[in-house]
């Protein structure tokens, strides 16, 4: 058994629990907020920063829209383990900037690879607040 203690946290080989967790992660995380690849973790499996950028998604979602994006599929019973495989579609019209929506979009990609790390995301955010006020209150 290895145990990888850094910004990563290294599963136990074949049994695909977190071995730097005491808890099971349906105590730690919230349903609708838990990120794809903690539905089934897998052995070998690498749960970084990426994973939050995940419930940080939900989180911007929650915000933006006033639901959560897998709020109506738990509420009537579905799958949220099989609701997170597909891709979360921003409702249109939406009153925020092309560039909040990328932003959004981009931290709830399904394959935690693909997902961007904290330091593009807050890159993103500053890039956001230089914006004209004009563009900046339709953010808000």
């Amino acid at each position: 058994m290895t145990v990888q203690v850094s910004r990563r946290v290294s599963l136990c080989r074949g049994t695909g629990q977190l071995v730097s967790s005491p808890f099971p992660l349906s105590v730690r995380c919230t349903i609708s907020y838990r990120a794809p690849e903690l539905f089934s973790v897998e052995s070998h499996c690498i749960i970084d920063e990426r994973t939050d950028i995940w419930s940080l998604g939900c989180v911007l979602y929650c915000m933006m829209m006033l639901e959560g994006p897998f709020d109506l599929v738990f509420q009537k019973g579905d799958s949220v383990a099989l609701a997170v495989q597909n891709p979360v579609s921003i409702p249109q019209p939406c009153r925020y900037s092309q560039g909040l929506q990328t932003l959004l979009s981009s931290t709830m990609v399904s394959n935690p690879q693909e997902r961007p790390d904290v330091s593009w995301v807050l890159d993103q955010v500053r890039h956001l607040q230089t914006l004209e006020p004009a563009a900046s209150a339709n953010m808000v």
